[in-house]
């Protein structure tokens, strides 16, 4: 009698422990779902930014006359954002879609 309720117990132990770890399983593999998700939508967005900088960079080279080089605009912002917030953007558009490619 007691060998049937020690078996018992081990297998109701066996089934909740398998349980947990699906269920663990199950929350794990959703997380990275999202943060892969995130991840992707992060990548577009450093892409998006770059062609955003381009495109402003060579619209204030024309409003000026083209007395300033687009390069030159560009790194006067980029000194401007690093000495307000410390960030220096250095990841281009080609390596965040890259790097969206190894995700």
């Amino acid at each position: 009698m007691t060998d049937t309720i020690v078996n018992g117990l081990f297998s109701l132990m066996g089934v909740l422990l398998g349980s947990v770890l699906s269920l663990v399983g199950i929350f794990v593999s959703k997380r990275m779902a999202r943060t892969r998700q995130d991840m992707y939508e992060v990548c577009d967005q450093v892409a998006a930014y770059w062609i955003l900088e381009d495109m402003m960079a060579k619209h204030i080279e024309a409003l000026e006359g083209n007395s300033r080089a687009v390069k030159t605009i560009k790194e006067d912002f980029r000194s401007r954002v690093f000495d307000n917030k410390g960030i220096r953007p250095r990841m281009t558009e080609a390596e965040a879609i890259r790097f969206k490619k190894k995700i």
